[in-house]
C-alpha cells in the first residue's frame, strides 16, 4: 500500500457481502444501513482495538473516497467505527 494515514484516521476496504448465514447487522436508531469493512492501515494515533487487517463496521456514507493503484479505499476516522469483529 502506497498510502500511510495519519493521526486517528483509518484507511478501509468495502468488504462484499456474500452471507448464506450468520450475523444479521441492523439499520442503526436513523434508519442508517452499517457497512462492513477490512482495515488496511491505521495512523499513529489510533488507540482502541482497531488493527489492520480487522472487519468494522461503520456508517454507510462514512469516510472520504480515495484511490490508490485504481483500488478504491475510503478515509475514516477513528470514531466512524461503531463495531469490531
Amino acid at each position: 500500500m502506497n498510502i500511510k494515514p495519519i493521526c486517528d484516521k483509518i484507511v478501509v476496504q468495502v468488504v462484499k457481502e456474500e452471507r448464506k448465514s450468520g450475523l444479521i447487522i441492523p439499520e442503526d436508531k436513523k434508519g442508517k444501513k452499517l457497512e462492513r469493512v477490512k482495515i488496511i492501515e491505521c495512523g499513529p494515533e489510533v488507540i482502541n482495538e482497531v488493527k489492520n487487517s480487522s472487519i468494522a463496521y461503520i456508517d454507510h456514507f462514512a469516510g472520504t473516497p480515495v484511490s490508490v493503484n485504481n483500488e478504491p479505499y475510503l478515509m475514516i476516522k477513528e470514531e466512524d467505527i461503531h463495531a469490531i469483529e
